[in-house]
């Protein structure tokens, strides 16, 4: 279970205060980049709610970190108080990158705010600034390994059976066994789409499938599924009833029998230049 509904509703706090401020400050210059933050800060909670997929490999804080700069840069006398928030985004699990970006804006928009404070009270700021963004990184650093450990989890989605292809390589030898074991035939379905498809795909496979099916995530534009049946012709006559639920633009799929597992790397690679839109073991396209 994935804790999102706190983080779901600091975003919408974020949001409220910006619109709030939108309307309460007679600032022309900043007031159109305080709508844009609340619309952002209010589309990313709703689009936390429908989506698991955080942390990504492009991190969120970057809109927040850019926009916090730019707001305090227009209006350091007005909005020198934000420059606090740089600590509170550096508590975030965040790449190193990252860290250093939130401490070279942090660093800049101090300076900004510096020039309208006497230099006693700029250089205490500056000290404490610098305490709290350490702070911050020494807590992120902490939070890394379980950051880590939430982007390279097995269960991509919670309630649907979709899994990493980590967990695939733990399922071939398992469902081996029981094919070896049992009168079935097992088959691995592999389909290739396009980047930006791949995820609703993914969950669209994974809600169409039986409970003794599972869908693994094995790339960004490639998905596999599980097939088993009391023969090659329940196998393939399920395969066709699957993809014909999804949608077909750049849609490619490719099987092979888990008795020859072995061979997945050369049949991905061999999806991967595929044209026909579906290819079964024995080399025959099917259009």
């Amino acid at each position: 279970m994935y804790k999102v509904h706190g983080f779901r509703l600091t975003l919408l706090t974020g949001a409220l205060l910006c619109a709030l401020l939108a309307v309460v400050l007679d600032l022309d210059t900043v007031r159109p980049l305080l709508w844009g933050s609340a619309l952002w800060l209010m589309a990313t909670a709703v689009l936390l709610q429908r989506s698991y997929r955080w942390p990504t490999r492009m991190p969120w804080q970057l809109v927040p970190s850019l926009l916090l700069a730019t707001l305090v840069a227009l209006e350091p006398e007005v909005l020198g108080a934000w420059l606090w928030a740089f600590a509170i985004l550096m508590m975030l699990p965040q790449p190193r990158w990252m860290m250093a970006l939130n401490v070279a804006l942090a660093s800049l928009a101090w300076w900004q705010v510096a020039a309208t404070l006497p230099r006693a009270e700029a250089s205490v700021s500056a000290t404490l600034l610098a305490l709290l963004l350490l702070a911050g990184a020494a807590h992120a650093v902490q939070l890394r390994p379980l950051w880590q450990r939430v982007s390279q989890r097995q269960r991509l989605t919670p309630g649907l059976r979709l899994w990493s292809a980590e967990r695939l390589e733990q399922a071939l030898a398992r469902e081996r066994t029981r094919s070896q074991r049992d009168p079935l035939h097992s088959e691995l379905l592999l389909v290739r789409t396009s980047g930006h498809r791949c995820w609703r795909l993914a969950q669209r496979l994974a809600k169409a499938s039986h409970a003794f099916e599972h869908c693994y995530r094995l790339d960004r534009r490639t998905l596999a599924i599980t097939l088993v049946g009391r023969d090659p012709a329940a196998v393939r006559q399920r395969c066709q009833a699957l993809l014909s639920m999804l949608p077909q633009r750049d849609l490619r799929a490719r099987t092979l029998p888990l008795s020859d597992s072995e061979r997945l790397e050369q049949v991905r690679e061999a999806l991967a230049e595929q044209q026909a839109a579906l290819v079964h073991d024995d080399q025959e396209a099917c259009s």
